[in-house]
């Protein structure tokens, strides 16, 4: 391990420590301590098209986004005029009510923090979720007048999206 942070122990494997490997074709590795594996089964990535990957011991998995090895979903949200009083999000498919707390039209998922793009919600998603079902809205108002969907095959676990435009500025697949 180089580095723990808040997730856990982080080992970075480059370029300038491995020269001979082939960041275009799958790594293939082991997590070990000794004689015993973490897991029965060996994983693999492609460090060129996934730099970035996290695991949970135990688990096979191998996951692209910290979101899906955390079951969250992080969306940043810009309101060019700042006006944010109000917005928030009501979700219902993928969204997980036991550990974000209930969601009413009323009462919507407001946000958890902010950043230099604007409001970040950070939405807890169930175990295995495909993709997030929301609207923002203020009150009876609607930022796009249709029913949203974040596919996270599609567009990963954390997006940007500016006031009133449709789709994604841009996905962090």
């Amino acid at each position: 391990a180089t580095a723990t942070d808040t997730f856990g122990v982080t080992f970075v494997i480059s370029k300038t420590a491995y020269p001979t490997l082939d960041f275009t074709q799958p790594l293939n590795f082991i997590v070990h301590k000794g004689d015993a594996k973490d897991t029965e089964a060996d994983r693999s990535f492609t460090p060129s098209a996934t730099p970035s990957i996290w695991l949970k011991s135990g688990e096979a998995s191998v996951f692209k986004h910290l979101g899906a090895a955390s079951n969250f979903v992080v969306i940043h949200y810009q309101r060019p005029a700042g006006d944010y009083t109000g917005w928030g999000l009501h979700m219902w498919t993928g969204y997980d009510s036991a550990t974000g707390g209930p969601v009413e039209w009323a009462t919507p998922f407001l946000p958890t923090g902010e950043d230099a793009f604007g409001k970040v919600y950070q939405v807890p998603v169930v175990t295995a979720a495909g993709g997030l079902a929301y609207i923002m809205h203020n009150g009876d108002t609607k930022d796009l007048p249709s029913d949203q969907y974040l596919d996270f095959a599609q567009d990963g676990f954390e997006v940007w999206m500016l006031q009133s435009t449709p789709g994604y500025l841009l996905p962090m697949k």
